[in-house]
């Protein structure tokens, strides 16, 4: 497997940014996405698996640190 780029770290975070805002609204406020978001999280899902398993991550890694302080920050 070929080492992480520069432009695979910066898709990882926006990914995870996004995925994050998601999972606030949907688990947290309990807000449904829209179809397309919907879409969007598992496109976005997929590629920050493929990426975080570039880094050697296993997927209970990249998911503790996609949930990690979901439940710890509230609301914001």
């Amino acid at each position: 497997m070929a080492s992480p780029t520069t432009k695979d770290i910066e898709q990882f975070f926006q990914h995870l940014a996004v995925l994050q805002e998601y999972a606030k609204r949907a688990v947290v406020r309990g807000e449904p996405l829209t179809p397309g978001e919907d879409a969007d999280r598992v496109q976005r899902m997929q590629r920050l698996l493929q990426i975080g398993n570039s880094f050697s991550w296993s997927e209970k890694d990249i998911v503790g640190v996609l949930y990690g302080d979901l439940f710890s920050t509230g609301l914001d």
